[in-house]
């Protein structure tokens, strides 16, 4: 059975009892009119049914262990959101549990550690949002197949008992029938992430591109990482993905491409947990906005052309990206940016215009409100505020 039980002034958010998850209140207190807006506790529900398996079934044999419990728990989240929602969604979701980790104001600290002052230190940003993101990399490396054998190994052979981060490298070597020391001793046993430093050179008399990728973190405190990183490249109107294996302090790749390419798209999967210096053009950026596949491109490409919004060019795009992007958050990033485009604000206002009438998300359509009440109170955006507190949203109705 599975029993969820709400409870009044329950301080803790939600707490996985084995068959019997507490939540606190907040879970079940929605109105059908607030949930126009988004049911909220829907990741907490996933990630506390994920501990019945990770946590319950199969528990941390110590506090220093955590990650066994939390980190699973965290990515249970991220599963729950690609099988519902798509990857699209799962990978927002991931993002903003990343962001969790790097704001962080803690010191680095080793993943599985065992020299905390209090067992309440272990909860924290690294047992959760940084763990999630390991196991996500984890999963990235050995594949989908192999990943989800290995965790039915390691609960199967685990069961009921105590379990440590080794029992969890042992099930994932069984499966794959590989060494995967070097995973969990640089992600899980020692502390801080690489910082690379990634430059492009194209060599038009042999068609290749020449990739150098510098590790830059402070080896007295970092390791030296093994990364195994998928490269696109785009030229010529096809993608080709190279496999590149990262084992030294800097080291060169030779690609073969078929022509000038139009980018180069590191890390493609979007997997690595890291600080990377790579410098692209505003082209590349506008061409891996629109033909890069996956949310962290488009993010990446429009986070770093926000500040160039006063070429029409870039302007332009985030026009497309205020009104078509398939994502709703990547709308309300363009969105929110616009006002800082053209000097001509009325060319903002009748986007901005465009969008509300055409916006469907209630969110994004309060973001879009939120934008043209910047421009100033004129007639027409006063009456679009006096339409919208028709509307059943609260977030559009609070914005107006």
């Amino acid at each position: 059975k599975y029993a969820q039980i709400v409870a009044r002034d329950y301080v803790s958010g939600a707490m996985e009892n084995t068959s019997a998850t507490l939540h606190g209140d907040f879970m079940v207190y929605q109105t059908p009119r607030e949930m126009v807006d988004g049911k909220k506790g829907n990741s907490v529900i996933a990630h506390e049914l994920f501990h019945q398996w990770f946590g319950d079934l199969v528990t941390c044999e110590s506090w220093s262990n955590l990650p066994l419990n939390e980190s699973f728990a965290t990515y249970g989240e991220y599963l729950w959101e690609e099988h519902k929602n798509g990857r699209e969604a799962a990978d927002h979701h991931a993002h903003m549990s990343k962001l969790g980790y790097l704001r962080s104001d803690k010191k680095e600290v080793d993943l599985v550690r065992f020299n905390y002052d209090d067992k309440e230190d272990m909860f924290d940003a690294y047992s959760y949002n940084k763990g999630g993101q390991v196991l996500h990399m984890l999963r990235k490396t050995v594949g989908d197949d192999a990943f989800f054998t290995s965790l039915k190994k390691y609960l199967e052979t685990n069961k009921y008992k105590a379990a440590e981060i080794h029992h969890l490298r042992l099930a994932f070597e069984d499966v794959t029938g590989k060494d995967m020391n070097w995973f969990f001793n640089q992600w899980f046993l020692t502390k801080g992430r690489p910082k690379l430093k990634v430059t492009k050179n194209y060599i038009a008399a042999s068609n290749r591109v020449e990739l150098t990728v510098e590790q830059m973190q402070d080896f007295k405190t970092t390791p030296l990482y093994t990364l195994p990183i998928e490269v696109d490249i785009y030229a010529d109107g096809n993608v080709d993905r190279k496999h590149i294996l990262i084992t030294e302090a800097k080291k060169t790749f030779t690609l073969v491409t078929d022509a000038a390419p139009q980018l180069v798209n590191f890390d493609a999967e979007r997997q690595l947990l890291c600080d990377l210096d790579y410098a692209k053009t505003t082209e590349e950026y506008i061409f891996q906005y629109k033909n890069a596949p996956l949310y962290s491109d488009r993010y990446e490409a429009l986070e770093m052309l926000e500040s160039k919004l006063s070429e029409p060019s870039v302007f332009a795009l985030f026009n497309d990206a205020a009104k078509n992007d398939k994502f709703y958050a990547l709308r309300d990033f363009a969105i929110s940016k616009l006002e800082s485009g053209p000097t001509d604000k009325a060319i903002v206002k009748t986007i901005l215009i465009d969008v509300l009438k055409a916006e469907k998300n209630p969110k994004t359509k309060a973001r879009a409100l939120e934008s043209l009440n910047k421009l100033g109170n004129d007639p027409e955006i006063m009456a679009l505020n006096e339409k919208a507190l028709q509307e059943q949203s609260y977030s559009v109705c609070g914005e107006a």
